[in-house]
């Protein structure tokens, strides 16, 4: 009785009290929080009267009565929210906190909710033995908190997404909320519910993660593997192909014929029938066996680079046999390989659907941490070798202790395979992986191969400084090492096979992927200059291309790949050899497993539009590559192909230039409207401009003493105007030639920067320079043929070091001015146009211009060096017509113009000699008497009688033909 009391006295609180707590109520003010907790459990008091539950001799209570409490506080708490929406309606600048504490207040309301249901659960007849059922008053109490929860959801005062996270099982499966779809309550839908959780927590606290022999499910495992390996049986070019590919087809579709052969592979039907059977199947055994996907994924890639190994062995056993043989008519590379293997192809291409079902993180870092694998077994070996060293070197083992600054090198036996940097480059090329995901899991890491890179340098730098030094206290071998040692050969090749990032970039280069996306293997730089971030990422890749050599070899393939098509359709079209190149390559159809569309557009499928500008723009970055390394000395084809290839398409544009010029018969217009297009053809291609100055003409000192290369080359330059030829002169020395260039490189000795002058070119200039210095040293009257055809070989490749040394010892010494004219009928076409520039530099047309005093001490004679080249001009050019004379006479227009009269001599010396014209000897002209003027005027038999005497001098018709007619230029300002 007393509790019936207690009952009907408990009331709901206030308004102005419930709204008071709601305005106080902050997340910050833990007080005001609790006010409000406790006033919320007053109200479920009021509706439960849940205080009452565990005491004993509780009176029963009607479920009316609870019902009708329940509305009462329902119609109380949708009051009290509303009053607070209203007010944060009309406050707008308190709209932000008063949004905060109502989202509080329905959180602290659904707490109290869960409280007062854990105590008002009806416990199960297992956890109450004692007990034939429930209390009917906690039955009744707990439905009345069901049907007040159920209200304030039915009144969108609480969410779904509320309740289902904060309040237990048993309730939700009474208010139908344990799923967005439930409809229904019954005893059978809340097992399965606690069956799946009960699931879901043996998951996650109690099933092991790694792999343990003794107690691993591997039933599923097994038959997965069994059926990713009977995919390999299709790849076997057996009797048995067809049987097993019969076996695969019969457990999707029933009864269907295939043959032993590969006529079905290119049928698409077929084709994706099969995949999406082999996803099916796959699918079928995770989802029945449990498995682990990233496991799945685990065993598909080591099956599929087992496939790609096996094919790769295929590819170096015919190799072998082909070197055996010495028979280069069938060759191909590996990237053809892939591209054409009907063996293998079929199920590659299986595989790779099987992985493309995963997402593209997982097998990124799947293939991480099989890298990561090989770099942890790889220090481990390496720190062993380098203890096991030290021991040695205290114990006096081993002689005396050799030090050296090279990085760590890598252990010889935990290499990673060349079968996983296969299978990462066709994943990407299939956009499987993600390069920039893949960069942490690398070793080393990029900062390893800056340091490298700069120890590779410093050992080269310090060969070459001592390359034509003599040192008393050296041994013959040490004086006769041009090259690099065995050593450092060693540890550079040590260190690039146990370099992930190394290999992986060599790969990539091979397979002829995009080079796009094969520079965002390396891009790692962070500034914020996308000027900067261009140069360290192509200091990045120039370092190592340095480095290694193979790749330089792939290098040159991969420009080969770009322009054959392209190269055959242009220079050569009919060619045998291309169109089993291109059937070879680009007809694989199904057979591939690299993507049918790779890389970028290729130049054949632009054969009738791509012009010069173009071509330069896509090789711009492959050939910056080749540059650094200068591995194009190793492919002289692929360097003459270039040179036709440009001097092709140079032709165009002029050929383009002359139509529109047709209506004018004027052929010095024509001549200036062609020069005037090329000159901005550099001017809006930086692509054209880089591929002369900094590939195509530097180049040359890569192939010593190879006359056809010089050639191919002059071929290209003489379709340049003059003025063009002398600038690129001026570009390839403008760093300096042999010992100057390597100076000025030793200034970036410590840091990671490419030199000026690739490492390779400064090598030759340096070679080319010593031989030089050596041959003009023993040159003689006598023997001015056979050193005249040494000196010609070796100029062939760098003719600036060459004549640069000639016209040094020709201002000294004037009496090898005929030999050395004599010596240069041995000469190439390009060589004498060097020759030409070079004498001009010398005379002081050069860039840096007037440079030396060309007056002698008394201020009135001319300089010894001077006079020297006078008469070698007039000499040089009068045994050789078809030098370029314009830019000498230019450079004396120039200087008369500017009142500078000393190289006055020099044309002189040209009208007289080259010319034939005999009276620009105005010395011998005063002295003659006024008979022997006379007989100037007259014939040439009275000019015998009269001045010469009988001695009659030879002139060359050709040389006085072309001199007249460059001083009859317009430029000139003489006239006829």
């Amino acid at each position: 009785m007393e509790s019936q009391v207690e009952f009907a006295s408990l009331t709901l609180p206030s308004n102005d009290d419930f709204d008071q707590l709601l305005s106080e109520l902050n997340s910050s003010s833990v007080a005001a929080s609790n006010s409000f907790r406790d006033s919320v459990l007053n109200i479920l008091n009021f509706v439960t009267n849940y205080q009452s539950v565990r005491q004993s001799g509780s009176a029963e209570i009607k479920l009316d009565d609870l019902t009708e409490r329940s509305t009462l506080a329902i119609s109380f708490l949708t009051d009290a929210f509303t009053r607070l929406e209203n007010g944060n309606e009309e406050e707008e600048e308190e709209s932000n906190t008063q949004k905060g504490d109502l989202a509080l207040a329905k959180s602290i309301l659904i707490d109290v909710i869960w409280l007062v249901g854990s105590l008002l659960e009806p416990l199960p007849p297992s956890r109450n033995p004692s007990s034939t059922s429930t209390p009917a008053s906690s039955s009744i109490q707990y439905r009345a908190l069901c049907h007040f929860t159920q209200a304030l959801h039915s009144n969108d005062m609480l969410s779904t997404t509320q309740l289902q996270s904060k309040l237990e099982p048993t309730l939700l499966s009474k208010l139908q909320l344990q799923t967005k779809t439930a409809s229904t309550v019954s005893t059978q839908s809340n097992d399965v519910f606690f069956k799946k959780l009960r699931k879901l927590n043996t998951d996650m606290y109690y099933r092991q993660k790694r792999y343990n022999l003794m107690q691993e499910e591997s039933e599923g495992y097994t038959k997965l593997f069994n059926f990713l390996n009977g995919l390999l049986v299709l790849s076997q070019p057996s009797s048995d192909n067809g049987k097993s590919h019969n076996n695969i087809l019969e457990s999707q579709q029933g009864n269907k014929d295939n043959s032993n052969n590969h006529e079905d592979y290119n049928d698409e039907s077929h084709w994706n029938l099969m995949k999406d059977h082999v996803k099916l199947q796959i699918t079928e055994y995770i989802g029945t066996f449990d498995l682990d996907p990233n496991r799945c994924l685990d065993v598909t890639m080591d099956i599929f680079e087992y496939h790609i190994q096996s094919l790769y062995q295929q590819y170096q056993q015919q190799q072998q046999k082909q070197a055996k043989s010495s028979s280069t008519l069938n060759e191909k590379r590996w990237y053809d390989v892939l591209c054409h293997s009907p063996d293998y192809a079929y199920t590659a291409s299986l595989l790779l659907s099987v992985i493309s079902m995963f997402p593209k993180e997982n097998v990124t870092h799947l293939l991480g941490f099989k890298f990561a694998s090989y770099k942890h077994s790889t220090m481990q070996t390496a720190s062993t070798d380098a203890k096991s060293v030290d021991d040695e070197n205290k114990t006096g083992t081993t002689g005396v202790a050799k030090t050296t600054t090279t990085p760590t090198t890598m252990a010889h036996d935990k290499y990673t395979p060349s079968s996983l940097y296969y299978t990462t480059a066709i994943l990407y090329s299939h956009g499987y992986i993600s390069l920039k995901a893949l960069q942490p899991h690398l070793s080393p890491n990029l900062k390893s191969i800056q340091d490298f890179y700069i120890h590779y340098k410093n050992e080269h730098l310090t060969r070459m400084k001592k390359l034509g030094s003599v040192s008393l206290n050296s041994t013959t071998s040490d004086t006769k090492e041009n090259g690099p040692s065995n050593t450092m050969n060693q540890d550079n090749a040590d260190y690039c096979q146990g370099n992930q990032f190394i290999q992986l970039f060599n790969v990539m280069i091979e397979l002829n992927l995009p080079w796009d996306d094969i520079c965002t293997l390396l891009f790692v730089s962070k500034s914020s200059s996308s000027s900067s971030l261009e140069d360290e990422n192509t200091t990045m890749i120039g370092a190592i291309c340095s480095v290694y050599a193979p790749i330089g070899t792939n290098l040159c393939n991969y420009v080969h790949h770009l322009i054959d098509t392209f190269y055959y359709a242009k220079v050569q079209q009919v060619s045998i050899h291309s169109s089993s190149s291109q059937s070879s390559t680009h007809s694989s159809g199904q057979y591939s497993i690299l993507p049918l569309q790779l890389g970028p557009t290729k130049l054949g499928l632009l054969a009738t539009t791509t012009n010069l500008i173009q071509l330069c723009d896509m090789l711009y970055k492959p050939l910056s590559a080749i540059v650094s390394t200068s591995c194009i000395a190793s492919d002289s084809i692929l360097y003459c192909k270039l040179c036709r290839l440009f001097h092709t398409l140079l032709l165009e544009e002029k050929s383009k230039t002359a139509a529109s010029n047709d209506d004018h018969n004027d052929t010095s217009n024509t001549l200036k409207a062609r020069n005037t297009q090329i000159l901005n053809i550099l001017q809006q291609s930086k692509s054209v401009c880089y591929f002369l100055q900094s590939f195509i003409i530097p180049s040359l000192s890569l192939f010593p003493c190879n006359p056809a290369i010089s050639s191919e080359l002059w071929i290209v330059l003489s379709a340049l105007p003059y003025q063009i030829r002398y600038a690129m002169y001026t570009l390839w020395g403008r760093n300096g030639l042999g010992k100057n260039a390597l100076r000025s490189a030793m200034s970036t000795k410590s840091k990671f920067v490419l030199p000026m002058k690739p490492l390779k070119q400064m090598d030759s200039e340096i070679q080319t320079s010593i031989s030089t210095k050596y041959l003009l040293k023993r040159l003689s009257k006598d023997n001015i043929r056979d050193m005249g055809k040494q000196v010609s070989k070796v100029s062939h490749n760098n003719p600036l070091v060459v004549f640069n040394l000639i016209l040094n010892q020709i201002e000294s010494y004037d009496n090898l001015i005929l030999m050395m004219v004599d010596m240069f009928k041995y000469m190439g076409h390009l060589s004498l146009d060097v020759m030409g520039f070079c004498l001009l530099v010398s005379l002081g047309g050069g860039e840096k211009g007037e440079v030396r005093n060309k007056l002698k001490d008394d201020g009135v004679n001319p300089a010894q060096w001077l006079s020297s080249l006078e008469t070698f001009a007039g000499a040089f050019y009068k045994r050789f017509t078809d030098v370029e004379i314009h830019g000498l006479l230019a450079y004396f227009l120039k200087r008369l113009h500017g009142g500078h009269t000393l190289e006055l001599g020099v044309l002189q010396s040209l009208l007289k000699m080259t010319g034939g014209y005999g009276f620009a000897d105005s010395g011998s002209t005063a002295s003659l008497s006024q008979v022997q003027l006379n007989g100037r005027c007259g014939s040439l038999l009275l000019k015998r009688e009269t001045s010469d005497f009988g001695i009659v001098e030879k002139i060359n018709v050709n040389s006085s033909r072309r001199l007249r007619s460059a001083l009859q230029n317009d430029a000139c300002g003489v006239t006829t």
